[in-house]
């Protein structure tokens, strides 16, 4: 019988020849060699190798023997065939009982009857087979992968099944007892209520809902995109920290679809249950209910303390201007004119009035204001100074 392999070679097919006295570095073989390897050259006992090629039946030194040289060429004349046995013509008593055969070899038909009872069978042999629950013992475990058709009425009701074996299936509320699942075993599933009932506390309170509309409610079902509502004595609702310790930012809020340049937008609008009580309009405008704007001047905080030196002249320096924004324009070519000053023509009077932010300059008018607040007291000195002058003459008149 034959069988996969090569076939034993014969000592007939073992060729050999003798060189003596040549000085020629080609010679003439009787057989032709399959291969440079199937040689074994010896000249003057010393086996030859990588200095010779072989050409059909001609043999190549790369130097010419000496006419005192013996070569000895040893050669096989066939190294075997391979036999290659034709499909569907290996049968059971050709394979080694307890041969370990790969996956790729049984794209045959294979029944039950033909597997042994204890046998493991890998997930990837099993591809083109069909398998009913009927296949598969009570006991088993099987693979998510082989789960992809099988419905509820399949499962027994007490059997345990990882979140990843769910990941095809489309899971509704009333199949889950309350509680069940934890959040990680949510991940690749479809809950069919998900989006309209949220995620409670047991049932008692709302402590995170997700709306249809992608709208999130902390304590509270949302009324706007992010909502939070909670009961809290003597502390916050919420915090916003940023524990970087290179450039930290907290929070930023923009308009990302327009830029309404106006009072008719805000940033921010703080109220309680009686009134507004500030508002960040969309064109940076401040306003608060009191008009009170103020910073923190304890005593207690401060130190090297004196007399602010004279600001006269820096204020009358000031040159206060009139303008319009150029992005006001583009939006409105009417757009109203402001007053202020200009950074660039502060900057050389009074330097410490003036800051720099991404390349552009801006003014501390808070501090302008402190400044302007020195020239008052000093002008009216002057003018008290004035006045008992002018009363000096007077009298004396």
């Amino acid at each position: 019988m034959s069988y996969l392999g090569q076939v034993e070679l014969k000592s007939s097919e073992i060729r050999r020849i003798d060189v003596t006295s040549s000085t020629s570095a080609t010679h003439t073989l009787t057989w032709t060699p399959p291969s440079e390897q199937s040689l074994i050259i010896t000249i003057n006992g010393i086996k030859q190798q990588n200095n010779y090629t072989i050409s059909g039946t001609t043999l190549t030194l790369d130097t010419a023997l000496a006419a005192s040289d013996e070569m000895e060429v040893v050669g096989i004349l066939d190294i075997g065939t391979t036999n290659i046995p034709a499909d569907d013509s290996i049968t059971n008593a050709m394979v080694k009982s307890d041969a370990a055969i790969a996956q790729s070899k049984l794209a045959l038909d294979i029944t039950n009857s033909e597997v042994n009872a204890s046998a493991a069978i890998a997930k990837s042999k099993l591809a083109s087979l069909d398998v009913v629950n009927a296949d598969v013992n009570a006991s088993a475990a099987i693979a998510q992968s082989k789960l992809v058709d099988i419905v509820n009425a399949d499962i027994d009701a007490s059997a345990a099944i990882v979140q990843s074996k769910l990941a095809t299936l489309a899971i509704t509320d009333s199949e889950i007892a309350d509680n069940a699942i934890s959040g990680n075993k949510i991940d690749g599933g479809t809950i069919s209520n998900f989006a309209s009932t949220g995620i409670d506390d047991n049932g008692v309170s709302t402590a995170l809902t997700i709306d249809s509309s992608g709208r999130v409610g902390v304590g509270v079902a949302p009324a706007w995109n992010f909502h939070v509502e909670s009961s809290v004595n003597s502390n916050y609702v919420t915090e916003i920290e940023n524990t970087s310790t290179t450039t930290p930012q907290v929070l930023q809020l923009r308009f990302g679809g327009s830029a309404p340049d106006d009072n008719t937008s805000k940033f921010l609008n703080c109220g309680d249950t009686a009134a507004t009580r500030m508002i960040v309009y969309s064109d940076g405008d401040v306003v608060n209910a009191d008009n009170s704007y103020g910073g923190i001047s304890d005593v207690s905080l401060k130190q090297d303390i004196v007399d602010a030196s004279p600001q006269w002249d820096d204020i009358k320096a000031l040159r206060v201007r009139k303008f319009r924004f150029k992005e006001a324009v583009i939006a409105d070519p009417l757009a109203d004119q402001k007053i202020g000053l200009i950074a660039q023509e502060v900057e050389p009077i009074s330097p410490g009035l003036v800051y720099e932010d991404d390349g552009i300059k801006g003014m501390k008018y808070s501090v302008l204001y402190m400044k302007a607040v020195k020239a008052l007291q000093e002008a009216m000195e002057r003018i008290e100074i004035l006045e008992s002058r002018v009363s000096s003459l007077e009298g004396s008149s």
